[in-house]
């Protein structure tokens, strides 16, 4: 019985690759909620971090003109400077602008604006009353 003893090796069974493929299937669904619950996490803090910016923007204009600025998109225009001859600064910097100038939030939805209280908001659904 000591005698070479050849071994065949099997094919897999069809319930064999039913069960591989199911369980791909589920671990690339899993990874993708997971991805996008990080990715809907960290675009909220991103959301607040700009709003802080705007909000700032829109108090430092309001400060310096007596005046609610007229729009979003005017802050990324109009400078400002704390001492006279000095190069101006734009009161909002670094925000994602539409191609019609208007400012965008991290979800890619436009942020609104109120030009006689001067308050921003997000344009996202779920996130209005940030």
């Amino acid at each position: 019985m000591d005698e070479q003893v050849v071994q065949t090796k099997k094919p897999r069974a069809r319930y064999e690759w039913v069960i591989i493929a199911v369980v791909l299937v589920a671990s690339i669904v899993l990874a993708f909620g997971i991805y996008t619950k990080r990715d809907s996490a960290n675009k909220g803090k991103l959301l607040v971090s700009e709003l802080e910016n705007i909000r700032s923007a829109v108090e430092m204009y309001v400060t310096m003109n007596k005046a609610n600025p007229p729009s979003l998109a005017a802050l990324t225009k109009l400078n400002y400077s704390f001492e006279p001859g000095q190069p101006g600064k734009p009161y909002l910097t670094s925000l994602k602008a539409s191609q019609t100038g208007e400012i965008m939030d991290p979800f890619g939805n436009m942020y609104k604006y109120d030009p006689k209280t001067g308050w921003a908001a997000s344009g996202t659904k779920g996130f209005e009353k940030w």
